[in-house]
């Protein structure tokens, strides 16, 4: 699309791949211009452009936990490795392994109920990393919550529950503990 300042191209281009973008020249369609410039109309023309590599990264698809799990999405990183460490020194407390096993930008499935089972309540520093000769690393604030429940409404959840589970919905959940990452603002 033509835009005042030039020319905009939206596509599915590739990293490291080159493409040649031709123009069509416009002009208008009567000899009067209707207070157009003729500058306003492109010209016949092609330019050759290149999309530069991209690094290799690790990234969140979503800034949530999602189902006790967050969906990490890398380029270029065949495998890395996840730890939860303590805000306050450093210390790991629980580590894993993380494959991607489709190429490409393809997202992994990190299990942070799994990670984070045995842990008390607190912030933590949730590191992913990958090995090779340039590292890449993607760093999130982890926040483990304990919620405080009257035992009434406890048993109001758990009644929801069961008839839920009763009338045939097996997705039927009642949360008692939060993990969710920190609000990065």
């Amino acid at each position: 699309s033509t835009t005042a300042t030039g020319v905009s191209v939206v596509g599915p281009f590739v990293p490291g791949q080159s493409y040649r973008i031709a123009l069509a020249a416009t002009w208008p369609e009567e000899a009067n211009t209707n207070g157009r410039e003729l500058s306003a109309y492109t010209a016949a023309s092609a330019v050759s452009i290149t999309i530069p590599e991209r690094p290799a990264g690790i990234w969140p698809v979503e800034h949530e936990v999602i189902d006790g799990s967050q969906r990490l999405a890398a380029h270029a990183v065949p495998r890395a490795d996840v730890m939860l460490l303590t805000v306050s020194d450093d210390e790991c407390v629980a580590s894993r392994e993380l494959t991607w096993t489709s190429p490409g930008d393809a997202s992994a499935l990190l299990d942070l109920d799994d990670l984070t089972q045995d842990q008390p309540a607190s912030q933590y520093r949730l590191r992913v990393t990958s090995g090779g000769e340039m590292p890449v690393t993607s760093d999130q604030t982890l926040v483990i919550e304990n919620l405080h429940v009257r035992p009434q409404a406890l048993f109001a959840a758990l009644t929801e529950w069961a008839m839920v589970a009763l009338a045939g919905n097996d997705d039927a959940d009642v949360p008692v503990r939060v993990v969710r990452i920190a609000d990065q603002r």
